[in-house]
């Protein structure tokens, strides 16, 4: 067996480790530490990884930057506006790694981004009005970077790694924002939502360590089109040869 394989195998075995003791207290370790350790984990293995293209790169930036979100949020619990400050530049990272297999222009990208997160700011401002707050306001930012980058990633996709890692992120995001929307409005007790929110476990970490881990792989498995390709834009469903770099 070859030894990326097996440090393949073990950076799988670990996170799955880390998601079971997450639900199941496996182990006597603080529940924070088991998901500081995985978030690490996928941080440590994206930088052994020996690819060194632009899109690697901004994936790697974006992971470090989860990694600095995560460690004011999970390991030191606080700090709450300024790690999401640092997610912003998490989501803002995936947008240039997005960007690079978009055909429009920066500015038009960059133009789209405004015209929706503008959109969104005001609408959430009217909602909850004088509840509205700064970290609201990067809250919003945020989510919609991501649902933007998550969009653009399946319009015109090469790695379906990384689409669903955001997709995943996404899902999670979703169940913490309204897992903190006690003083906008209430959930009622009978509801589906109220019951997920309430779950034994944090139910938002079944998604979140899946989509880090995916987006991790998306470095090691990154598969890319042929100039053929790009220029008929065939999506990847419909690709038969994929050129594979530095992962054999």
């Amino acid at each position: 067996m070859k030894k990326k394989t097996v440090v393949l195998f073990i950076f799988l075995l670990f996170e799955l480790y880390c998601l079971f003791d997450i639900f199941f207290h496996l182990s006597m370790i603080p529940t924070p530490f088991i998901q500081y350790s995985a978030i690490v984990f996928c941080v440590v293995f994206a930088l052994w990884i020996d690819r060194h293209d632009i899109e690697t790169r901004w994936i790697r930036i974006g992971l470090l930057f989860t990694l600095a979100a995560d460690t004011l949020l999970v390991l030191i619990g606080s700090f709450q506006t300024l790690a999401t400050l640092i997610f912003i530049f998490v989501q803002l990272s995936y947008a240039f790694r997005v960007h690079q297999n978009q055909s429009i222009s920066l500015k038009f990208n960059l133009l789209i981004r405004f015209v929706i997160i503008l959109a969104s700011e005001l609408f959430i401002f009217w909602l909850i009005k004088s509840a509205f707050d700064f970290l609201v306001f990067l809250s919003v930012f945020y989510i919609v970077n991501l649902f933007i980058n998550g969009i653009f990633a399946s319009i015109k996709n090469y790695n379906w790694l990384f689409m669903l890692g955001l997709w995943l992120l996404l899902a999670c995001d979703i169940l913490i924002g309204l897992s903190n929307a006690g003083p906008y409005w209430t959930f009622n007790p009978q509801s589906l939502i109220y019951r997920m929110l309430h779950w034994p476990f944090n139910l938002a970490w079944a998604f979140y360590i899946p989509s880090q881990v995916l987006l991790t792989l998306s470095i090691y498995f990154s598969f890319k089109p042929t100039s053929k390709q790009r220029h008929f834009n065939i999506h990847p469903s419909k690709m038969i040869i994929f050129e594979k770099e530095g992962t054999s």
